[in-house]
């Protein structure tokens, strides 16, 4: 899967950003009391003798979830978020390592649960041109918000992993992913509805002149699994791609 692409150079924009602890109090979950979201030390043991001995072969990767202020994407959020604490407690030297919910509302500023979801917030694209040139496609936001974040050294240099893993908030991790990516190679994931066929070819050829139908990976954008640097090169034409061919 080619990945190592340079493109547009990055809109100017502002970031803002809120890190917040692990451990929620009882008040903070969801009224249903479904999601008893284990406290950090349960999850991370901050004494060094109490660490576990983990495989030094492992790659760790930091989830990175792309989400919007909306309820609706708020409460899936925090289902991803339970379900990833949960592998973490379950298998400590799993390859499931940081976490880093990225954001794009109108301001740009923190919202009602980055008290609870370790956060990132970056502003979306304005709601008046994203009706005017993108028919209202607000998913356009993943590739502009993940662009801004990558291109912010001080925030993208907080991540302490070499792979990132990109996520939506209806993922659910019902066991630890493995990471079976390299420098030069992501992971991905096959759908089976993701077919480009002849009729395709017009706006792959856009792109991509020499390429066709045949030629596309069947995948999308998430979930993936990519090295830090990598991501930092294929992210300015994500951009390009998504804005231009919507």
């Amino acid at each position: 899967m080619p990945l190592l692409y340079y493109g547009m150079n990055p809109w100017k924009r502002d970031v803002h950003t809120v890190y917040v602890p692990y451990t929620v109090s009882e008040e903070e979950l969801p009224s249903s009391g479904s999601l008893n979201i284990p406290d950090q030390d349960t999850v991370i043991p901050e004494q060094e003798s109490s660490k576990p001995k983990c495989n030094k072969e492992r790659k760790p990767y930091h989830v990175l979830l792309t989400s919007m202020s909306t309820t609706y994407l708020d409460w899936q959020a925090r289902i991803m978020y339970y379900h990833f604490l949960k592998q973490k407690k379950n298998d400590p030297c799993n390859e499931m390592t940081g976490f880093t919910r990225l954001v794009a509302n109108k301001d740009g500023l923190p919202d009602d649960i980055a008290h609870i979801i370790p956060s990132v917030f970056v502003k979306e694209i304005p709601q008046d041109e994203l009706n005017a040139k993108y028919k209202g496609y607000a998913v356009l936001n993943r590739p502009v918000s993940v662009l801004d974040f990558v291109n912010n050294d001080e925030l993208f240099n907080k991540i302490e992993e070499d792979y990132i893993f990109l996520a939506e908030c209806d993922h659910v991790f019902l066991q630890p992913i493995p990471n079976d990516a390299d420098e030069n190679t992501a992971v991905g994931y096959p759908f089976g509805y993701m077919r480009a066929n002849a009729g395709s070819n017009r706006f792959i050829q856009k792109y991509w002149p020499e390429g066709d139908s045949s030629k596309v990976d069947q995948v999308g954008p998430s979930p993936l699994i990519i090295h830090r640097e990598a991501l930092k090169k294929v992210a300015p034409r994500w951009k390009e791609f998504s804005l231009g061919l919507k």
